[in-house]
């Protein structure tokens, strides 16, 4: 299995979210498609492409030069051809699919629309070895109410050919392409999701096949109708993207026959700098309700100076404010990859906190702990309190190295029980990451052994059905 050699490999990701036309529905996620998918494939730890070889076409217009555009940029490859589609699908009198540009007139669709056929040339004459070519659409809507799939069916058999593998949603109506309220298209975060961040089980490197397999899987517990797929030769094991999901195994290490003595790591300290977690509780509290208040939380969410935690309970408060423009931004500054999903995911786990809801979850091994209407002990308290906490910095989809940041700073600030509380809520997610769990599990051993931070008093948990928020 081998992925894209760098220089010699190109991919042209095309999205139609607006239409001149009325009778053609908006689909705003097609821009976010277009535009994470190129991170995705430009990302020199998945991809690999050169950011200079992921040509991006948003809304594009006159599909006669449209279409030259793509065929000239399919030429210029000479490994691997990714090309990529998502916006409206019409079908002609004759069955063919048609792709719908911006200028597209649905009555005059045969005559203002990108025709797949030329799409497929495109694919089919390119010089590249391995030819990749992913559509989503469907019909729109208001025109059309029959199922798409034998169209996507016969459309990806049509460009089959040596070293290409085809892939498209076969949604069968308008509400299938897209959620209202999502950052994408279903098929396409879908796609997008299981590309960042990987398949546990899967080896280092993403196949097709296994990233199809995935995607089906998906598609199927969101009762979606699954994607269609077909490929020539062994081009479905080619690796897309590396498997961030990867957990290699473990190599086996002879006994020295004088091993040397345990050398303990040194504490982690915070920076000079980093505000105290009092200050961040001082600092919430000291302000009314307000445009002040907004103002000044949505500084100190992208401030690097105050803990993560606390800047994720800033962000948990714009939020709830409903300012979800100054919650995003702060998000950005924390690396988060799609920053959309994590507010709205931060402020319904705040909610759910307040409703006691959040304990209610096939995500999480909270079951002793689950409300049975005996009063909580002291000890049920404190591992409440460290799973919301670890459900915040899930929500948030916060890297694994800023969830080992927060809770060091925690330590470090003098709280390091309340660190070991959440690091031992971290490994109560049942879909956490491998090599989250062994970072997590690095953290307790190094507090055990007294590092990181010093022990600090006591902080309460939330109750079952009382609210729960960062520890600031």
């Amino acid at each position: 299995m081998r992925r894209a050699d760098p220089e010699k490999s190109k991919a042209i990701l095309i999205g139609a979210a607006q239409y001149d036309d009325p009778e053609l529905a908006e689909i705003t996620q097609a821009r976010a498609n277009v535009e994470d998918l190129a991170t995705v494939l430009a990302d020199p730890g998945l991809g690999g492409f050169l950011p200079d070889h992921v040509r991006t076409m948003v809304n594009p217009r006159h599909k006669d030069d449209a279409g030259l555009e793509i065929a000239r940029w399919c030429r210029t490859a000479e490994d691997v051809l990714v090309v990529y589609y998502v916006g409206h699908g019409l079908v002609d009198v004759d069955g063919e699919l048609l792709l719908a540009t911006s200028d597209t007139i649905e009555a005059e669709k045969e005559y203002r629309s990108l025709r797949a056929g030329m799409l497929r040339r495109a694919v089919n004459q390119s010089d590249a070895k391995i030819k990749i070519f992913i559509v989503d659409c469907c019909y729109s809507g208001r025109a059309f109410g029959q199922a798409m799939a034998n169209e996507a069916a016969g459309v990806l058999e049509q460009i089959e050919t040596t070293g290409t593998c085809g892939l498209a949603s076969a949604p069968r109506h308008l509400a299938s392409l897209f959620v209202e309220g999502e950052r994408h298209t279903v098929f396409s975060g879908e796609l997008i999701t299981v590309l960042r961040e990987g398949v546990p089980g899967e080896g280092a490197l993403l196949s097709l096949s296994a990233v199809y397999r995935e995607l089906r899987r998906r598609m199927r517990r969101r009762e979606h109708p699954e994607p269609k797929i077909v490929h020539s030769d062994s081009v479905s094991e080619f690796a897309l993207v590396r498997n961030r999901a990867h957990a290699p195994a473990e190599k086996l290490v002879l006994p020295a026959a004088s091993p040397p003595p345990p050398v303990a790591p040194p504490p982690v300290r915070p920076g000079p700098q980093l505000h105290t977690i009092a200050e961040a509780d001082a600092f919430v509290s000291g302000f009314p309700r307000g445009g002040t208040r907004t103002t000044a939380l949505a500084m100190a969410a992208s401030e690097g100076t105050w803990p993560v935690l606390a800047r994720l309970r800033f962000v948990s408060e714009l939020a709830g404010a409903g300012e979800n423009f100054f919650a995003e931004q702060a998000m950005r500054r924390l690396e988060v990859p799609d920053v959309a999903r994590a507010v709205a995911a931060v402020k319904h786990l705040r909610q759910d906190l307040a409703s006691g809801r959040a304990w209610e979850t096939d995500q999480w091994d909270v079951g002793e702990l689950a409300p049975d209407g005996a009063e909580v002990t002291d000890v049920e308290a404190r591992q409440l309190w460290g799973i919301a906490m670890a459900m915040l910095l899930a929500a948030a989809e916060l890297p694994t190295p800023l969830r080992i940041q927060a809770i060091r700073e925690l330590a470090g600030l003098g709280h390091r029980e309340e660190a070991e509380w959440i690091a031992q809520g971290m490994l109560r997610d049942l879909r956490a990451a491998p090599a989250l769990i062994a970072e997590v599990r690095t953290f307790l051993r190094q507090a055990a052994g007294g590092t990181p931070g010093r022990t600090g008093a006591a902080r309460p948990a939330p109750g079952r059905s009382g609210p729960a928020g960062p520890p600031t």
